[in-house]
């Protein structure tokens, strides 16, 4: 999957799939029939991740319904269910599926004959020049000395999940049942300041700022609060040496410091996000430039983030008397990174799974004093397939290594593949031949 935006973990969402039958909600009432586009289940005009976490917010976590039925109907069954999330998910994929009409970039009638309808879909929606906000792919023009300024001006990191989520628990003061999702893109770079070779990895140190882009929404007790915020976020990325005039050129770099901050906000007394080393959140990353014919570049950069949000509600506010804290790990980058195939178990990408790759998720989640440790392929390492990483991915693999009875890791293994999984975790690089 392409990485569209920088979104809020999915995960929790993605395990109701394995727990709920995949049972229609009440429809709304025949009414008008819109033209639509087939997928755009939250009425934006794009067909992305927002729009699978649209329909299972609304399935699952009290979130409002689609205004127009028969767009949240992505596989065209004549039911909205969470079907409907995995055939969008699928189709986002590299080659993946074209959803049936109307769409993807026109709106029309639909061509089925079911008791859904749509009762609204703004006509700006159709709009065939209407900007989903990311490009396909990252390319810059060479900045006169072989290579290219960074960060990449006109694209933004992004991630493959769509939703950080502050759920009701112990550490968190939010009613029962009740979620904040903030789904984030980091861009608008600006005031960049290089400091040349040779920083602390042999490279740049390159300090700018930038702004998280936020869509804020609630579910359960607040399901009517939505807000859009833009937060300036200073930032310090580190980079390794690199070789000018290369046609490709690969090095490593680290997220040393990103936060943003917001206070006297009408609902937040205080919204507060970090990440980086600096804050003992460990963000190490890769990028690569790939010179093309007409001699821009094509920038494949991505980061290992580890990041922590804070928030308390405002007095007087929609989330007065309201607190709560998320801390998470997702890898983000530039759009254009690939889902490359993999085999799994495969953690240090050496081409075969064995003890030190449950070593590598281990060095990976607990990371020794002072180092870091980057996985280019979080799909590799998810050995249990459940689209997470922790402890239970080496207990898998050392049980399938080792255990009483051995059980084969799922697939793709032990040949490689796609993620027949949908989940939040990507693949950004997996460097042992594939056959």
């Amino acid at each position: 999957m392409s990485l569209l935006r920088l979104p809020v973990l999915l995960s929790g969402l993605v395990l109701l799939l394995t727990c709920f039958p995949c049972e229609a909600q009440p429809v709304n009432p025949p009414g008008n029939t819109d033209d639509f586009k087939r997928g755009d289940a939250n009425g934006d005009g794009c067909v992305d991740s927002l729009d699978s976490a649209f329909i299972l917010n609304w399935l699952f976590m009290s979130g409002a319904p689609p205004e127009c039925m028969d767009a949240a109907d992505a596989n065209d069954d004549g039911q909205v269910s969470q079907a409907d999330f995995v055939h969008i998910e699928n189709a986002l994929l590299p080659g993946g599926p074209l959803l049936p009409a109307p769409g993807p970039d026109t709106c029309g009638p639909d061509p089925s004959s079911d008791t859904l309808d749509c009762q609204v879909y703004a006509t700006a929606s159709c709009d065939p020049g209407i900007n989903c906000g990311v490009p396909t792919e990252c390319q810059l023009v060479d900045n006169g000395t072989g290579t290219v300024d960074l960060p990449p001006a006109g694209c933004p990191y992004v991630g493959p999940s769509l939703l950080h989520m502050i759920v009701e628990d112990a550490g968190n003061n939010l009613p029962p049942g009740t979620q904040i999702n903030i789904a984030i893109e980091h861009g608008s770079f600006s005031g960049v300041v290089i400091t040349p070779a040779l920083g602390p990895m042999g490279g740049e140190i390159e300090n700018f700022n930038s702004v998280l882009h936020m869509e804020i929404t609630g579910t359960g007790a607040l399901a009517s609060f939505s807000r859009t915020i833009d937060l300036a976020a200073p930032c310090e990325v580190l980079t390794g040496p690199r070789v000018a005039g290369d046609p490709v050129q690969t090095f490593t770099n680290e997220m040393r410091a990103l936060e943003g901050m917001l206070t006297g906000d009408p609902d937040f007394a205080l919204l507060h996000i970090k990440a980086g080393s600096d804050f003992g959140l460990p963000s190490p990353g890769q990028t690569t430039l790939t010179m093309g014919t007409g001699g821009d570049f094509n920038v494949d950069s991505f980061f290992d983030i580890t990041y922590e949000i804070d928030f308390q509600g405002a007095p007087g506010g929609a989330l007065a008397g309201l607190s709560g804290s998320a801390t998470g790990s997702l890898l983000m980058g530039t759009p254009g990174i690939n889902d490359s195939e993999f085999r799994r178990g495969d953690c240090n990408t050496d081409g075969g799974t064995d003890i030190a790759d449950a070593v590598k998720v281990l060095n990976h989640l607990f990371p020794p004093s002072g180092t870091v440790n980057l996985v280019l392929c979080h799909d590799a390492c998810d050995a249990n397939d459940d689209g997470a990483l922790n402890v239970a991915d080496a207990v898998r693999i050392l049980n399938a290594l080792f255990g009483t009875v051995t059980v084969p890791l799922p697939a793709p293994y032990p040949g490689c593949g796609a993620d027949p999984t949908a989940d939040e975790l990507l693949c950004a690089t997996y460097n042992p031949p594939c056959p």
